[in-house]
């Protein structure tokens, strides 16, 4: 138990620890409550049950993951390629395959209806990456795309690259990361026709002459 942290708190950090090692199924609010150092009365004054706790300890990881994100943009310079082509590496270097797999525990068991607060950090992150590409069609750097468009579409790559590891059946091996980074970024910029960069030297991702087939790429 961690006697540190303010009851609250406390709770979120027990609670996301028995989560992670047994999933959503096979934890009870008493074995938290007993973890965290109070009476199940007072863990409901708290959370008003298993689900809306639950809920709280997803927000705050997205959470934690948008905070990341804004430091990286707030601290870094250059192009919008050598933008994407960070965020990339911070989103799959960090991938933790135990926080996804409570993330999917949260979908699985908790109703829809009780999803809002979650939709809504997400909501916040995807504005993180809109407020990017605006910036960088203010600048010229891109094409007259919809900046929302443009980050649901780089948002969502990169979840698809993290979640092809957890089908059933997955489509290939795991993915290096920085290898995965670059794909991600190149996709975005080029799509799905252009040739992968073998490191991380930017000259041919933002080369557009270096790859003629990719610039034919519409904005449709």
């Amino acid at each position: 138990m961690n006697v540190a942290l303010s009851g609250r708190a406390r709770v979120l950090y027990e609670a996301r620890e028995f989560f992670l090692k047994h999933g959503y199924a096979e934890v009870s609010m008493q074995q938290i409550a007993d973890a965290a150092g109070m009476t199940k009365a007072a863990l409901y004054y708290h959370f008003r049950d298993k689900d809306d706790l639950f809920g709280q300890i997803i927000v705050e990881e997205m959470s934690q993951q948008r905070r990341s994100v804004e430091q990286l943009i707030d601290n870094a310079s250059g192009t919008i390629a050598d933008l994407l082509l960070s965020l990339a590496h911070l989103y799959l270097r960090d991938f933790n395959p135990d926080v996804m797999r409570m993330m999917q525990d949260y979908k699985r068991h908790v109703p829809e209806s009780r999803h809002d607060e979650v939709h809504q950090e997400l909501e916040n992150f995807v504005r993180v990456f809109t407020e990017l590409f605006e910036r960088a069609t203010a600048a010229g750097e891109i094409a007259n795309i919809p900046p929302r468009i443009a980050s649901s579409v780089f948002f969502h790559t990169l979840l698809g690259l993290v979640h092809q590891s957890f089908e059933p059946t997955p489509a290939s091996p795991p993915l290096d990361p920085d290898y995965a980074a670059r794909l991600a970024t190149s996709i975005v910029l080029h799509g799905i026709v252009a040739p992968i960069p073998p490191t991380d030297d930017l000259t041919a991702i933002t080369n557009r002459d270096a790859m003629p087939v990719a610039s034919a790429v519409n904005d449709d």
